[in-house]
């Protein structure tokens, strides 16, 4: 950090990435053009060399980029001559193929329910493992948890084997988890060439679990329209009994919370943010002071309209709620 603010002023692209997206010992950034893209690369080598720091590993989506960079200094692992298989790196434990430009997850087999049987201590340790940084598979994990929850609600000790019922459960899932890495997501969520660009936000709730879903829709000129996945996030309910209309609230601020943490993150001049959610009552609380309003509902009003003051926020009918909609279709996909 010190070397990007000692630098910025001659090298202001790849003091901007060392600020901004440096994670951990990786740089994962890009530009509009290959032209930016090719520049960034120059001057990040260049401002890390005057203090004694190596890069390499580049990648890039781009062949013309690629072309530029010297082979030594590329991602070795990557074959862009194998099969699609091969063709993949691990871009902060996701995958990603550069020359189809899409993301995917690389799960591996949960391991078998005889030897030994699955116990609440294997159970839990599998499901901590799973990695989904993005929510693209939300729903999936949102099923794991649940049986998570099941198990602390029947009060197993770690080394207890599973009950009949949560052990179809889990062999269930386990049969089925491989499938995961059959998913493909692109890269993009958004084009240079649309017109207008917006950024959706959907959320529900059930009994069991509440989630959320954010969408980029990129309108273009002839009037097309693209949307794409940009994250997701999910909860399982407290096991304290709690109102429909107060999950529904809960659900809303998790929303808020996600749309702050993105739009932050991707920092891209929305035309419009609009956030939907089914609760009627939700959105009469929203018109609401917090001093007009109980402790509960007040601290999570309060805290909302903190966050979404700038955005909108509108009704979506529960049938055309798209975040019901993802959660049924990769459910179906598991079970």
């Amino acid at each position: 950090m010190q070397l990007a603010k000692d630098e910025a002023h001659e090298l202001p692209l790849a003091a901007k990435v060392i600020q901004e997206n440096c994670y951990i010992d990786d740089f994962l950034t890009g530009g509009n053009t290959e032209h930016e893209v090719i520049e960034t690369y120059k001057q990040l080598s260049e401002i890390l060399k005057r203090r004694g720091f190596r890069i390499h590993k580049f990648c890039s989506n781009s062949k013309t980029v690629r072309n530029i960079i010297p082979s030594e200094l590329q991602e070795a692992l990557f074959n862009f001559e194998e099969a699609d298989i091969n063709c993949v790196i691990k871009t902060l434990g996701l995958i990603w193929n550069p020359n189809d430009d899409y993301v995917a997850l690389n799960v591996s087999p949960i391991d078998g329910v005889s030897n030994p049987p699955p116990t609440k201590r294997s159970v839990l340790s599998a499901i901590g493992h799973i990695f989904d940084p993005l929510g693209y598979i939300g729903p999936v994990i949102t099923t794991a948890k649940l049986l998570m929850q099941d198990l602390w609600r029947l009060k197993l000790k770690l080394d207890d084997e599973l009950p009949i019922e949560q052990l179809k459960l889990w062999t269930t899932f386990r049969e089925q988890f491989p499938s995961i890495n059959e998913l493909r997501k692109q890269r993009c969520v958004i084009s240079n060439k649309a017109a207008t660009i917006e950024l959706h936000g959907y959320s529900d709730a059930s009994k069991r679990a509440y989630g959320e879903v954010l969408c980029t829709k990129s309108i273009f000129p002839d009037g097309t329209v693209d949307v794409q996945l940009v994250c997701s996030k999910s909860r399982v309910a407290p096991l304290k009994l709690v109102t429909i209309p107060r999950l529904k609230l809960c659900e809303t601020m998790l929303l808020a919370r996600l749309v702050e943490k993105t739009t932050a993150a991707m920092k891209i001049p929305f035309s419009t943010v609009t956030l939907h959610t089914d609760s009627q009552v939700c959105l009469s609380w929203f018109k609401k002071s917090p001093l007009a309003l109980n402790q509960f509902v007040a601290n999570r009003v309060a805290t909302i309209h903190e966050l979404t003051q700038d955005y909108n926020w509108c009704y979506v009918r529960s049938q055309e709620n798209p975040t019901a909609g993802a959660q049924n279709r990769l459910r179906l996909l598991l079970l």
